[in-house]
């Protein structure tokens, strides 16, 4: 089961809050000219199906499921891209499964009437089926499909099963589903292309960082994209999730009996709570709070959920976190001692970056 917002926030992030309640005070002049200065030049970034807007500089990371395949993607030169793949081939025939079975399937065991492996490398495409370990039991299958374009690799894998030849006789009744999850992983490798992050597609599909897999919106995606702001502001880190497959119980507000609860054990503040208005996506609402962040010192946790309660292919539940006073590995001990923002100058980025979350236009 997902972990709810609430949960997330605490037990992720380990926030040990322990500032008195309050509001929002005005920001002062200086605290005024940081905001404007920080957000003076936004850019646009396609996340999922989604749009956001961020301080320019932003670094973006993020993970993706769709359709039950984990999706990877990585900057790589066709050569690289080329001598990866033959390296790979190599590595998954040297393998041998410990107790005899068949380690690696190709187009005898699982070819289509209308293409081929030769076929389908003409096409830039390299894919391989395999037990994927070698103590495999004889009906799992890996899929790997990979396809190199405009200066980025895909890798796509999911874990299926064909039962036909298991040296279990109870278990061939079960059946093949390697040539559906093959359709799927191979359909999905032909809709990718390489994109660069200032790239706005205008079709439906799916941004991921690094590329673009073009499609209509289905009832099984999860991305999970995070952002790192730079220059003066190192310890701000944003995290936008999106995911089809889930639906909460209640929504963030509703979990308000847990909040106060986490709250008062650990002393905690909550700064500002409420609906919000966002175009196109429905029932938002955000949760801020101050508090000791996992560097031991203080800093805040801003939360937006939506949709919770009707997630589906057309409307995702929609969670965007943003933290303050935290840092990525490579930030010295040393460098970690305050936030690089007042709690003024955080709810006003906060302000600019939330409200600008919209579906990109034809995504879905």
């Amino acid at each position: 089961m997902m972990p709810t917002t609430f949960s997330k926030i605490v037990l992720t992030l380990g926030l040990m809050l322990n500032l008195a309640a309050c509001q929002p005070k005005p920001l002062t002049e200086q605290e005024r000219h940081t905001v404007t200065e920080l957000t003076s030049k936004m850019q646009t970034h396609c996340a999922g199906r989604y749009l956001i807007d961020l301080p320019a500089g932003a670094v973006s990371y993020d993970s993706a499921k769709l359709q039950g395949v984990d999706v990877t993607i990585e900057p790589m030169s066709q050569q690289a891209f080329l001598d990866s793949m033959q390296k790979r081939e190599a590595e998954l025939k040297a393998m041998k499964s410990i107790d005899g079975y068949q380690f690696m399937y190709g187009d005898r065991e699982y070819g289509f009437l209308d293409t081929s492996t030769e076929k389908l490398r003409k096409e830039g495409i390299w894919h391989f089926i395999s037990l994927g370990e070698i103590d495999a039991a004889d009906t799992r299958r890996i899929i790997e499909a990979y396809k190199w374009s405009n200066g980025y690799r895909i890798k796509l894998q999911t874990r299926t099963w064909d039962y036909r030849k298991s040296t279990s006789k109870d278990a061939k009744e079960m059946g093949n589903e390697v040539p559906q999850k093959l359709s799927q992983v191979l359909q999905m490798a032909h809709a990718f292309r390489g994109r660069t992050e200032d790239e706005i597609p205008t079709e439906p599909g799916v941004c991921l960082v690094g590329g673009f897999i073009a499609g209509a919106a289905t009832d099984e995606e999860r991305i999970d994209t995070k952002f790192w702001l730079n220059g003066t502001t190192p310890d701000i880190r944003l995290e936008l999730t999106t995911d089809s497959s889930y639906q909460a119980d209640t929504t963030l507000l509703q979990r308000g009996d847990q909040v106060k609860e986490i709250l008062k054990e650990r002393k905690g503040s909550t700064i500002r709570k409420g609906t919000v208005d966002l175009p196109g996506i429905p029932q938002a609402e955000e949760w801020l709070m101050s508090g000791i962040t996992q560097s031991n010192i203080p800093g805040q946790h801003f939360a937006l959920e939506a949709t919770s309660l009707n997630g589906s292919a057309k409307t995702p539940i929609v969670m965007l976190d943003v933290d303050t006073g935290v840092f990525r590995e490579s930030v010295p001990k040393a460098n970690r001692t305050k936030t690089s923002l007042t709690e003024g100058e955080a709810l006003g980025l906060w302000d600019a970056v939330s409200r600008s979350l919209r579906p990109r236009p034809n995504g879905f």
